[in-house]
């Protein structure tokens, strides 16, 4: 186990520890390592270590090496040279296998860019542009000691495949179970990262937590539920008894076809759907014995599941006394006929999500393709209406903002609290889910500070009613501001 604060009295043991790291291609380490151990030279030793970093960083076989060679220069304040290394390195390294942290890269990339452009660049991100003054080692995040995710293919993860990209756990479809994944080397390696100061599975600019400067701190009293993240802070743990919480991205199937999700309608086979109920006996319910929140979250739609279908109709608060259900849906087939098919799920359920990305029709049938605006309408006011009556604690509207809606942003905060008061309403940024190109991409992320549109996407996100410190409303573009 590497540590943040490892001792560079011993240069040659850190050069060695950074050309470890470089041949089991984590880039973090080795990039930090050799940082390390250039920066605790003296004169005249320091001129020939620089120029051994120089050539590692231009030898194109270690990329860990281009990234600390570009925080020298921009500690220098050689920002555009810094660039250029960091670009060359993100190409080298796309050429080696098994390279899996580029996010290191190109979250460098990013900061010097921001700098470039004048941008306020995150607490965390910071550390890639000279000196790490140790924020990220004095604070923590929770999810991967709490959190497993089970996708629509079987992969186990323990946090967002965007925020975590390219980390898996294994799958539960080559003969494991996702109570063994939960603890295997892979998920200790993630928690280590959490309480080392690396983050080095993180991209820390997606991650909204990290980029918005949001992360607590490693002394935050973290409420009872969490008890495994307390345990790993306290003791040192990093294997747990279980989750607490639960992602079941179980089934992508869908009645919509939206553009930013899918090109074409999904339904997934019989034999697939079989398979995933015969998991559901032999992974899902265990699991959910000993969770205190599950989060169904199926990548699809959950009413047109037939798996999700067939396990929430079993879940009850008789059995299930602990549990505690959060629902994520496309809102479109979410009425009171349905939701009345469901008994055991209304003492259960305190969170019912409803992805949205409009305030109007005209933008809502563009943007969720197959859906129409006036059956969703009357579905929002029944949902609203449980949140009324005090049968859910959260009602949640979301908004995906691209280039096609982003004008819609105000409209859309004052349509959830028509619909209630207290409706939370959650702003995410746009990924790519691999449906569109990367000069498609180009066109819609209005979020990047190179879009045409962006500064009009700023003038947007800085009125009033979008402040992320007004009530109920939460909004991953705070970073950008």
């Amino acid at each position: 186990m590497m540590d943040a604060r490892i001792d560079v009295g011993d240069a040659e043991r850190v050069l060695a520890e950074a050309m470890r790291a470089a041949d089991r291609r984590d880039i973090y380490w080795s990039n930090e390592l050799l940082y390390r151990w250039l920066a605790t030279a003296k004169h005249p030793t320091y001129p020939r270590r620089l120029a051994y970093l120089r050539r590692l960083a231009r030898s194109g076989g270690i990329p860990g090496a281009a990234v600390a060679f570009a925080r020298v220069l921009a500690k220098r304040g050689d920002l555009n040279s810094a660039l250029k290394v960091a670009d060359a390195g993100l190409a080298d390294a796309r050429k080696l296998p098994g390279t899996l942290q580029l996010h290191v890269i190109e979250n460098q990339i990013t900061a010097l860019r921001w700098t470039l452009a004048g941008k306020r660049v995150p607490r965390a991100l910071a550390r890639y542009l000279g000196d790490d003054d140790g924020y990220l080692f004095g604070r923590t995040c929770h999810v991967p000691f709490e959190r497993v995710d089970i996708q629509d293919n079987g992969n186990c993860v323990v946090c967002c495949s965007q925020w975590m990209t390219g980390f898996s756990l294994g799958n539960v479809f080559d003969g494991n179970s996702a109570s063994e994944l939960f603890n295997n080397d892979q998920a200790v390696a993630a928690r280590r990262s959490m309480l080392d100061g690396s983050f080095k599975f993180c991209d820390l600019v997606k991650c909204p937590k990290i980029s918005g400067d949001n992360l607590p701190t490693k002394q935050h009293q973290f409420p009872e539920w969490q008890h495994n993240t307390r345990q790993a802070l306290d003791r040192g743990e990093l294997r747990f008894d279980g989750p607490s919480v639960v992602y079941l991205i179980l089934d992508i199937s869908c009645n919509l076809t939206c553009p930013s999700c899918r090109t074409h309608l999904i339904t997934e086979k019989l034999e697939l759907q079989l398979r995933k109920e015969t998991l559901i006996e032999t992974s899902i319910m265990p699991l959910l014995r000993g969770a205190y929140r599950v989060h169904v979250n199926s990548g699809g739609e959950w009413l047109v599941s037939r798996p999700l279908r067939r396990l929430l109709s079993r879940l009850s608060k008789a059995e299930f006394p602990n549990l505690h259900l959060s629902i994520i849906s496309n809102g479109t087939l979410f009425n009171e006929r349905e939701w009345s098919k469901f008994q055991g799920l209304h003492d259960l359920t305190d969170s019912i999500r409803i992805s949205t990305d409009a305030a109007r029709k005209e933008t809502f049938e563009k943007l969720r393709r197959g859906a129409k605006w006036e059956p969703f309408v009357d579905n929002l006011a029944f949902l609203a209406g449980l949140r009324a009556k005090g049968a859910i604690k959260e009602f949640i509207l979301s908004f995906t903002f691209q280039v096609d809606n982003f004008r819609e942003m105000p409209a859309f905060v004052e349509m959830a609290r028509e619909l209630h008061p207290d409706t939370i309403v959650q702003f995410e940024k746009l990924g790519n889910w691999g449906t569109f190109t990367a000069d498609e991409y180009q066109a819609k992320a209005v979020h990047h500070m190179d879009h045409p549109l962006h500064e009009e996407f700023l003038s947007i996100i800085r009125r009033p009613e979008m402040r992320q410190e007004r009530p109920n409303l939460r909004a991953e573009y705070m970073a950008l501001l």
